[in-house]
């Protein structure tokens, strides 16, 4: 699995035929939507400026998220997932905007991997109702 997230994966292979590079390809989506419906979405957590790491949904705990990261403020987020996007304005010292997105992995978008900073997506912290039972977080209570 670890694989798929990196851009080469999806890829032609050298001597690889187009029938069979689309086999694998089809393959290879099969593979990744089994393992979301499993762990849920792979985000890109940014930790710090040059500090940003992968983790599937079913590992992130938001109350412990919220301890580690911390904005340039120091103050904790109020979401750990969308907020350290979200541009700090430095002479007000504080967030100018909150846009609520957040980057996942998703094979789907040409930018959507790891080694390609990962795709927008609508954070999980605006979610109501029936999506919210979804979602696949720790220690989350609906």
């Amino acid at each position: 699995m670890d694989d798929l997230v990196l851009s080469i994966s999806w890829q032609s292979k050298q001597n690889e035929t187009s029938e069979l590079f689309i086999l694998r390809k089809e393959l290879q989506f099969k593979t990744w939507y089994n393992t979301i419906k499993r762990r849920g979405n792979l985000y890109m957590m940014k930790f710090g400026e040059k500090d940003v790491r992968p983790m599937w949904e079913d590992q992130i705990n938001i109350s412990e998220l919220v301890n580690l990261i911390k904005s340039p403020a120091l103050v904790p987020f109020d979401c750990p997932l969308c907020q350290p996007y979200d541009y700090f304005d430095v002479q007000e010292g504080q967030y100018v905007q909150r846009r609520y997105l957040t980057k996942i992995v998703h094979p789907k978008y040409p930018e959507g991997f790891i080694d390609k900073e990962g795709v927008w997506a609508r954070c999980p912290c605006v979610r109501k109702g029936e999506d919210r039972k979804r979602l696949k977080f720790k220690g989350m209570r609906i």
